[in-house]
């Protein structure tokens, strides 16, 4: 694969990573204003968070491996 493909390929993994961060940030505030009201919505926030880091290291592991 050329070193250009590589690259850009690279960069877009990195914006995902990105967004995946500020998913993980909105979703952090968002559960924050439930968790005295709704304890279950508080849960499900954290569960999509921790979902959203094994995403983003599934997306390092592949950038390291290009």
């Amino acid at each position: 694969m050329p070193r250009q493909k590589r690259w850009q390929i690279k960069r877009r993994l990195d914006e995902a990573v990105g967004a995946c961060n500020k998913a993980q940030n909105h979703l952090v505030e968002t559960g924050h204003d439930y968790e005295t009201i709704h304890p279950d919505y508080y849960d499900a926030f954290t569960a999509i968070v921790q979902a959203l880091e094994l995403v983003k290291d599934a997306i390092n592991n592949l950038i390291e491996n290009i």
